[in-house]
């Protein structure tokens, strides 16, 4: 985006899951403001320096209380302090307080406390739980990066006036995700031989335990391996003792750490994604491999649907029949493959940052920005 475009309002942007890495928080913070105008009216608004390379200045409010840093609540009450218009809760996690005269955007990416409450800890969606209404109560305006989420957020809290909620889908950066060529160097580096892929960290919702099990049932049929690339999240510990259950060996392996340029090459090399997550407010990971060729295989649930159109064979992920019948059948039919590649790659151009940044931006300009 051309930063010749003024916004008269002071906009701060809440940043601190740019301090993570390898995280879908981290990934849609980045690349948002990457397409950003370079404005001076706009401030990011973290508890500790990152290295972004963005032109915009930092305001820091730090915390000697780590709980704090975690949950982000000293953030959420120091803004108060400072001289800023339009806050934006990137994150969209909780945020309880607001200074007369203040407009606060909430990005809600997910809803996985309601929905899926199982995949976090006790004490994190016990806090989401209580907090998160009030968080929603003072949001002037919300942003979704699906309809799906969109039409849960309604559900589970009708106070909420559909006119206050925007959707707006996340972005894929077609210049690092894109179909290549070569893909000899990524798989001696990691040693792998054909192979299936799955990208998320290790937790209940991202379904790991019955995508193993299906391609137990099935790794006898087929020469691919399945690799999954993903950092150990909340009670990872059930894929491992199925993992040593099964005795598969060197046919399944999690590569717990990979450099971000090495993930398209991931992508590039593998010939099927599957993605049978339970429940997604967008599935970057479905978009990445569609932008780099990969034929995907993607739950029909939550947003995945909508996200992948018909440019994925869509499978019920509670079923682990149909998730190695899905496998089998892309792997045993070349043309099939080849023609979800296609489709693939044409449903990810209709995806990117430069829209999903000025589509914010129009919504700070709604609040008078």
């Amino acid at each position: 985006m051309n930063g010749n475009i003024a916004l008269s309002k002071n906009i701060g942007l809440l940043v601190e899951t740019l301090n993570a890495s390898h995280h879908g928080l981290q990934t849609y913070t980045f690349n948002l403001i990457s397409h950003f105008p370079n404005l001076p009216t706009i401030s990011l608004i973290n508890n500790k320096p990152a290295d972004t390379g963005f032109p915009f200045q930092t305001i820091l409010l730090k915390s000697k209380f780590p709980i704090f840093k975690t949950y982000s609540f000293v953030i959420r009450a120091g803004i108060a302090k400072i001289n800023i218009d339009i806050v934006h809760n990137l994150s969209g996690r909780p945020m309880i307080a607001k200074r007369k005269g203040r407009k606060i955007v909430t990005t809600v990416h997910d809803l996985t406390f309601y929905k899926v409450p199982e995949s976090h800890p006790f004490i994190r969606r016990t806090l989401y739980t209580l907090l998160y209404p009030r968080t929603l109560q003072i949001s002037d305006k919300i942003i979704t990066d699906s309809e799906s989420t969109k039409k849960d957020l309604l559900e589970l809290f009708p106070f909420l006036s559909p006119s206050i909620i925007t959707v707006i889908p996340l972005g894929v950066d077609h210049s690092q995700f894109n179909p290549m060529a070569a893909s000899g160097q990524i798989k001696r580096k990691y040693e792998l031989n054909s192979f299936i892929l799955s990208v998320g960290n290790l937790e209940p919702r991202k379904n790991y335990c019955r995508l193993i099990s299906a391609f137990s049932q099935i790794a006898a049929q087929i020469p691919h391996d399945l690799v999954i690339v993903g950092h150990q999240g909340w009670d990872y510990g059930p894929v491992y003792e199925l993992l040593n259950r099964l005795k598969l060996g060197k046919r399944i392996r999690i590569l717990d750490h990979v450099d971000n340029p090495e993930l398209p090459a991931l992508y590039n090399a593998a010939d099927l994604f599957v993605y049978p997550s339970l429940y997604e407010g967008f599935g970057l990971p479905v978009l990445e491999a569609m932008a780099c060729g990969c034929p995907v295989i993607t739950s029909n649930v939550s947003s995945l649907p909508e996200v992948t159109g018909d440019a994925g064979l869509l499978i019920d992920p509670y079923s682990i029949d149909e998730i190695k019948c899905a496998i089998l059948s892309m792997l045993q039919n070349e043309d099939l493959r080849k023609s979800y590649r296609k489709k693939g790659i044409d449903r990810a151009r209709s995806f990117s940052w430069k829209t999903c940044a000025e589509k914010t931006i129009q919504v700070y300009r709604e609040l008078g920005a």
